[in-house]
């Protein structure tokens, strides 16, 4: 996945030199984007726009636990959604589709 300049997260070709790309961090639960700077994490729910804010561990908004067997990140029955029609990622209800399985290669730095 990367960050686009109008905050939409996209699907892309994994490419650690790209500052856009995101990452997971697996113990934190977070996730996070290099050219955003170290302190954004991907934020949001159902019903509210996913973009990048400030990090906290306050924000129960920010936790995105991912399922290895399903490969979704899921919160509180709702999972991370890829919307191809309109090139955006949301929240919505988990329905186990391909556009809510994502995969990340885990990299140890």
């Amino acid at each position: 996945w990367e960050v686009q300049s109008d905050n939409r997260i996209l699907s892309s070709v994994c490419d650690p030199s790209n500052p856009m790309q995101l990452f997971y961090q697996s113990l934190a639960q977070k996730i996070r984007n290099v050219g955003l700077g170290n302190g954004k994490c991907l934020s949001g729910e159902y019903g509210v726009e996913i973009l990048f804010q400030e990090c906290s561990s306050l924000r129960d908004d920010q936790s995105w636990p991912h399922d290895a067997d399903s490969q979704r990140f899921a919160r509180g029955g709702f999972c991370l959604d890829y919307s191809p029609n309109f090139g955006s990622t949301n929240a919505h209800p988990c329905h186990g589709g391909p556009n809510q399985m994502f995969y990340f290669q885990e990299e140890t730095w």
